[in-house]
């Protein structure tokens, strides 16, 4: 996905189709879960917040908030349709929020049955910078990984 040029004085949206990026609030990707294991399903994500070779945007934490722009700010917000399964706190609501690290996963969504129907994720991603972030080229990987709950 892609944010484009990042501004201390505008918040950015990641896009997958859109290489600046967008100004507004738009859905980055979406992947979808299915399971008939007898618990259901949970789904967490890992991977670090926006790094480059100078620097770090500071991820969010787990407490959801709005967007503060000229903060520097890295979250993600999902949301559910379908299916039984749910986007967790602190993932869940209208802030956003990102818990997960290089080495530490955070659960962003459930079920708690396994009803073989699938429920699609959306997936957004914020980014706010401050005057004082360090122009770079930043970047990341999350892995988000579905584990049946048996």
């Amino acid at each position: 996905v892609y944010f484009g040029v990042a501004s201390s004085v505008l918040a950015r949206y990641a896009s997958s189709t859109n290489t600046s990026g967008s100004n507004t609030e738009v859905e980055a990707h979406t992947f979808s879960v299915n399971t008939n294991a007898a618990n259901g399903y949970t789904v967490t994500a890992r991977g670090s917040t926006l790094t480059s070779a100078s620097g770090t945007i500071a991820a969010i934490g787990a407490v959801a908030t709005t967007s503060f722009v000229g903060t520097e700010q890295f979250g993600i917000r999902l949301s559910a349709t379908g299916g039984s399964g749910t986007s967790t706190s602190p993932y869940n609501g209208g802030g956003f929020a990102y818990n997960a690290t290089a080495t530490t996963s955070s659960q962003v969504a459930s079920a708690s049955v396994g009803d073989d129907t699938t429920t699609t994720f959306s997936v957004r991603y914020l980014v706010n910078i401050s005057a004082m972030t360090t122009a770079a080229s930043y970047t990341t990987s999350i892995v988000y990984v579905a584990a049946a709950n048996f």
